[in-house]
């Protein structure tokens, strides 16, 4: 895959947004030791319907879950609060997708009225080139979390951030299931354009931004082999094609990343 993907807001109002959030709210996520915690990140693919029970079990085992986007209503619609909410996307539109959590992990190119909209948000600032110009003095030190374009793989550099070394993805399907792209509804990503993507003799129907996320997620994945994490996947489709191959070709993966 080569696939070239553009921001589906302006740069100037991503900047906008940074300055005036950074400005309102002083609680920055910073790069913190190492932990045994367990980070149990909910995409939105189908496949975390099935996977329900996995989710609530490691969480009455006390392990923390971050839902990602309308992953957090979706949970909530079947009793689990998420410790953590995350949201990357810079529209306004993504108001409807806020849930219940007991915190808000928010970017700092968040809407100001997506931000607005709960009480106990911690801002993260993603890595973005001359985003430090748009940031006010602040007096303790701050984290730009890198992951790229997608909210799930950036997530998975937040949750490393936040001290996580053991990751559990559930819901990075990356691709659709017969004509669903999310195990819930979601207008706001009814009409992203679709692509074909080819691994090996399987064919996968997704949307050009998890097309991306499934590039860029074996160097997102490696870097974070590399650097002492361990990975599960508990998802199926296009990303799990992926993770197959990763296992055929990384001796690193094949020991570390598993389903």
């Amino acid at each position: 895959m080569d696939i070239e993907i553009t921001c589906n807001t302006d740069d100037d109002i991503i900047f906008e947004n940074v300055s005036i959030n950074s400005r309102q709210h002083e609680g920055w996520i910073k790069q913190v030791p190492a932990h045994d915690g367990h980070a149990v990140i909910v995409g939105g693919g189908p496949s975390v319907a099935e996977n329900l029970p996995a989710i609530i079990q490691r969480q009455n085992h006390g392990q923390i879950v971050f839902a990602l986007n309308g992953a957090a209503g979706f949970l909530n619609r079947h009793g689990v609060l998420p410790e953590y909410q995350v949201i990357l996307d810079a529209r306004r539109d993504n108001v409807g997708l806020v849930g219940h959590a007991l915190n808000y992990l928010f970017s700092s190119q968040c809407h100001p009225d997506v931000i607005g909209s709960v009480q106990d948000v911690i801002l993260w600032h993603p890595a973005m080139e001359n985003l430090d110009d748009h940031l006010p003095e602040h007096g303790d030190e701050y984290a730009l979390v890198g992951g790229g374009t997608t909210v799930g793989l950036s997530a998975m550099c937040l949750a490393y951030t936040m001290g996580f070394r053991k990751l559990h993805l559930f819901g990075y399907d990356s691709s659709h299931r017969n004509t669903l792209g999310h195990a819930y509804s979601q207008p706001l990503n009814d009409r992203d354009p679709l692509c074909k993507v080819t691994i090996g003799d399987k064919v996968f129907t997704s949307s050009l931004a998890m097309a991306r996320q499934a590039e860029l997620f074996p160097d997102v994945c490696n870097t974070l082999l590399d650097l002492d994490c361990i990975i599960t996947v508990n998802a199926d489709g296009l990303i799990m094609a992926v993770v197959d191959e990763m296992r055929a070709h990384s001796p690193l993966s094949t020991d570390s990343v598993s389903d």
